[in-house]
């Protein structure tokens, strides 16, 4: 009969531990990236923007705390750097300077009860979502939550187009108008999918057939939202993702 030692044994729980570490810090980011473009709470006065960021505030912390967890088991923090991380940093760095000489510091920080999509708290969680995702997910593994991302967002441009067009799916109240959706307005819905549409072009030439085939129904989809809403800044925001990333696709097909 082979014992194990005492010493092996720890080993073997610590790995495991690290690994359902990992799970879950990446798990709350899938939830979080599938989730967000659809989440709403109907209970609340703010039915949309303060519960997506609830959201995202929380999804970001329970993923960056088993990050730290797990770095700080390993006694080693791997960190990627990238050239893209500079501006994000100043980004954020800018966001906070005009946070803490605004005349009204609560409102910007918190957002609420201004523009939560401008609070400092909410820029700050998707830098944090960045960096979570660059240094938790491998290249692979980003495209699919690209795809998880694309599907989600997919079902939030299907429910803006049933409701535009008078069919009312949800019993609440607030959601009998032709103007709801789980993105914001009607033309902040068509600026999202003018936004999401360049990444399903360029994913549309890296996927396989099934996938493939799956991407140009979203992308035919929210093309067709963007007929009937017929938003001019969509369209400029389509003409010019779908230009950058043809670009791209010319110069350099790895970088997508």
């Amino acid at each position: 009969v082979q014992i194990e030692k005492p010493q092996e044994t720890r080993e073997i729980q610590l790995l495991k531990m690290l690994k359902i570490l990992e799970k879950i810090s990446k798990i709350s980011l899938y939830l979080l990236v599938f989730l967000l473009p659809l989440f709403f709470f109907p209970w609340t006065v703010n039915v949309l923007d303060f519960n997506k960021q609830v959201l995202l505030c929380f999804l970001v912390f329970i993923s960056l705390f088993c990050w730290l967890l797990k770095s700080l088991i390993e006694g080693k923090i791997s960190l990627n750097f990238n050239p893209l991380n500079l501006p994000v940093i100043i980004f954020l760095v800018i966001i906070a300077l005009a946070t803490i000489f605004s005349s009204y510091q609560y409102g910007s920080f918190w957002g609420w009860p201004l523009n939560v999509a401008s609070g400092f708290l909410t820029i700050l969680s998707f830098v944090l979502l960045y960096f979570l995702i660059v240094n938790i997910f491998e290249k692979k593994e980003v495209f699919w939550l690209f795809l998880v991302l694309l599907f989600s967002s997919f079902l939030a441009v299907l429910f803006g187009i049933f409701q535009i067009f008078g069919k009312f799916i949800l019993p609440f109240d607030f959601s009998k108008l032709t103007s709801f959706n789980t993105i914001g307005t009607v033309n902040s819905l068509a600026i999202f999918a003018a936004l999401l549409l360049p990444l399903i072009i360029s994913l549309i030439f890296i996927s396989r057939r099934l996938i493939k085939f799956l991407l140009t129904i979203f992308g035919l989809v929210m093309f067709f939202l963007l007929l009937i809403v017929n938003f001019w800044i969509a369209w400029i925001v389509l003409w010019v993702g779908t230009v950058s990333i043809l670009s791209f696709l010319i110069i350099k097909k790895e970088i997508i």
